[in-house]
């Protein structure tokens, strides 16, 4: 009697391990799985960040040839607002995956602003000044040319949007060592 007593205390004891360990595997499996689809997603959201970028400059592109027709002018400023709108839910989508894939690389900061000034100049529109303050002796940077060309047009757009007037929009360049900043500030 003793004995089978202990043996269904046994057989308890390694099927509540069987349950717990089944559990385990499904939890990571579970983990697993959205680690899958977080990649996935920040796989097709960074291409398709990349095309929305083409599509972006090209719409300012036109949009500066049709200045003169009203219709044309407000369907290509609707696109570009759509066009927007879609990087920003691309962007939800890579906070999502959290798998942007960044590939820093060393950039001087002010040869990328000097490559970059002839879309700049085409994003802008020719009611506005754009004013380049670049720091003297280079500025070295360890960032993703992409995501700063990216950064950048974003910028510039919206400084457009915000000057329907025209007005100056100052580019500036400066050398800041952040490691020494943070600990500067304590």
């Amino acid at each position: 009697m003793f004995g089978g007593a202990l043996a269904l205390g046994l057989i308890a004891m390694i099927w509540r391990e069987i349950r717990r360990q089944r559990r385990e595997e499904n939890t990571l499996q579970h983990a697993l799985r959205i680690e899958a689809i977080g990649r996935l997603t920040a796989g097709v959201a960074h291409d398709f960040n990349n095309l929305l970028c083409t599509v972006i400059g090209n719409l300012d592109l036109i949009k500066m040839r049709v200045a003169g027709n009203e219709v044309l002018s407000q369907n290509i400023h609707a696109a570009i607002r759509a066009a927007s709108h879609c990087a920003e839910l691309i962007q939800q989508l890579l906070s999502f995956g959290r798998k942007q894939t960044l590939n820093p690389e060393p950039v001087e900061m002010n040869s990328a602003v000097r490559s970059a000034e002839g879309l700049i100049h085409q994003s802008i529109g020719e009611n506005i000044h754009i004013n380049l303050q670049l720091c003297e002796g280079g500025c070295p940077a360890l960032v993703d040319p992409n995501e700063l060309s990216l950064s950048v047009l974003n910028l510039i757009t919206n400084a457009r949007d915000a000057m329907p007037e025209g007005g100056t929009l100052t580019l500036r360049t400066r050398c800041v060592d952040l490691r020494r900043h943070h600990a500067q500030r304590g």
